[in-house]
């Protein structure tokens, strides 16, 4: 076999094979792929490449049924992984024993999308495909607090949701947050109950943010839902939000190409108006210390301003806060008053009896004299300068 999964479709109809190569496309892989209208022609295909998943619809109308070319396959190629797809009107399912000991796996419209996806994965990686089909689907039965849902612009949201509308020729689109809460509707919404399709579908929400830690990155889902009034699509839009596409049911079932390029552009569009919001969920630990830190904060802004206005107030009077001030002394150096006997005012002011004599007080002569007489008095006679410890004796 190459190294490329080769898978093959088997249906005259063509709706396998829509069907199988949108679960590809959506899924990311690259395959060698051929698309076959009968039977004979798929053994040939298989004899002559091989395959590793080969899917068939239940009635091939001709001389070849679905359950008869699985067979055959199965004793041709061992280990081709075979997936029988009923329509609406095949069988529900197998009857015990045939299913029991069949060795291919069997599927029957309306499929449940995460079990559709999960077949064909394992049918293309060479694992058992009936072992995928019972593998038991994830589910959220208690609901958990993931904080709070980050707001999205429904007057922009409002134009892509109207251009997808136009593209995809759909009944009616749906915006709804995970909380189950109906944001937005557009088209002839009036035919479904919203509120009953937002409450079927939050399970399929949270288990979009659950499996995010299993695969890693930012994971984007497509959900389908087969019914006989209505199809139902469901795209998710970050990890708080999701679209869900309404149609027709006799026409939805081959809408899952369309829906899968313009419906994950359309999703895309609405994830860039929340920005990295869309792939944040606060858990009530962080939500809890969030609050602590606000709280914390409000009360140190608090207690500031409180300190601040005892500081700026005052409860005392004037008399009060003189007798209270404390009395402050002088700690400069302290002189010791001229006694009277010893201070003559007259002799100070003897050249200034009159008003005349006033100049004679700063006259040059004068000055000079009080000079001479200073320089004079600092001479000292010889019995002096020994007492002052300037000379020896």
């Amino acid at each position: 076999m190459a190294s490329l999964p080769r898978v093959i479709t088997v249906d005259p109809t063509g709706d396998v094979g829509r069907i199988i190569r949108s679960a590809i496309d959506l899924m990311g892989y690259t395959v060698i792929y051929a698309d076959v209208p009968n039977g004979t022609e798929a053994l040939e295909e298989v004899q002559r490449t091989g395959c590793n998943l080969l899917v068939t619809a239940w009635d091939l109308m001709d001389d070849m049924g679905g359950l008869e070319l699985a067979l055959r396959v199965k004793q041709q190629s061992s280990d081709t992984q075979v997936l029988v797809l009923g329509d609406l009107d095949d069988p529900d399912e197998l009857d015990e024993d045939t299913a029991e000991n069949s060795p291919f796996a069997y599927l029957s419209r309306p499929v449940n999308v995460h079990t559709l996806l999960r077949v064909v994965v394992a049918g293309m990686e060479g694992e058992d495909v009936k072992e995928a089909v019972d593998a038991p689907i994830v589910t959220s039965e208690v609901r958990v607090d993931l904080g709070p849902i980050p707001p999205i612009d429904l007057t922009n949201a409002q134009g892509f949701i109207d251009q997808l509308l136009t593209d995809l020729g759909a009944m009616a689109i749906v915006l709804i947050n995970r909380e189950g809460d109906v944001l937005l509707e557009r088209g002839a919404v009036g035919y479904l109950d919203r509120e009953r399709l937002a409450t079927a579908l939050l399970p399929s929400a949270m288990t979009n943010i659950e499996i995010r830690e299993l695969i890693g990155g930012q994971n984007t889902s497509i959900h389908f839902f087969d019914g006989d009034d209505h199809d139902v699509y469901v795209l998710s839009v970050g990890l708080h939000y999701f679209l869900c596409v309404v149609f027709d049911g006799e026409i939805g079932s081959r809408q899952l190409g369309a829906v899968t390029r313009y419906g994950r552009q359309t999703a895309g569009d609405l994830v860039a108006l929340l920005g990295p919001h869309a792939w944040i969920l606060e858990t009530p630990r962080e939500a809890r210390r969030e609050a602590a830190k606000k709280r914390k904060t409000q009360e140190i802004r608090a207690l500031v301003e409180e300190e601040t206005l005892q500081l700026a107030r005052s409860s005392f009077s004037d008399e009060e806060l003189k007798e209270e001030a404390p009395i402050i002394e002088e700690t400069g150096p302290i002189l010791e008053a001229i006694p009277d006997e010893e201070f003559d005012v007259d002799a100070l002011f003897a050249a200034a009896d009159n008003l005349d004599n006033v100049d004679e007080l700063f006259s040059e002569e004068d000055l000079e004299a009080l000079a001479k007489q200073q320089h004079d008095s600092r001479k000292i006679d010889f019995n002096s300068a020994i007492e002052l410890g300037l000379l020896d004796e």
